[in-house]
C-alpha cells in the first residue's frame, strides 16, 4: 500500500524559505552579472545587463511578499518566474562564468517560484 504524503503548513513553510533563499541567490547573482555586462562596454551585453537588473527587480518584491506572509506572494512569484526563465536565456547567451553561474541561479529560482506561484 502507498501512502501519501499530505502537504501540510510546515511544508508549505519550508517551501517558502526555501524560494525566498533561491531569490535572494538569483538576485546577488543577477547584480553581479549585470555589473560585468556593463563593465565589459559590449553593446550586446545590454540586453543581457537589463534582463538581470529586471530579474533582481522581480526577485526582490517576490522576497518582500513572501517575508512579511503577503496573501499575493503567488501573483509575484508567478512573475518572478517567467522574469528568471527570461533572465536565464540572456545570460546563457554570454561566454562568462558569472554568466553561467547567473543562468542557473534564475533557472534554480524560477522552479521555485513556479511552485510557490502553484
Amino acid at each position: 500500500m502507498v501512502m501519501h504524503h499530505q502537504p501540510t503548513q510546515a511544508d508549505h513553510n519550508l517551501t517558502m524559505e526555501e524560494c525566498i533563499q533561491r531569490c535572494t541567490d538569483c538576485l546577488q547573482a543577477c547584480y553581479r552579472c549585470a555589473r560585468e555586462c556593463i563593465e565589459a562596454g559590449d553593446a550586446d551585453l545590454a540586453r543581457c545587463a537589463q534582463a538581470c537588473l529586471d530579474c533582481a527587480t522581480t526577485c526582490e518584491a517576490a522576497v518582500a511578499l513572501m517575508t512579511r506572509g503577503s496573501p499575493n506572494h503567488g501573483i509575484t512569484c508567478g512573475a518572478c518566474a517567467r522574469m528568471c526563465e527570461l533572465c536565464a536565456i540572456a545570460c546563457d547567451s554570454g561566454n562568462s562564468q558569472l554568466m553561467r553561474q547567473c543562468a542557473e541561479a534564475c533557472r534554480r529560482c524560477a522552479e521555485s517560484c513556479q511552485t510557490m506561484a502553484a
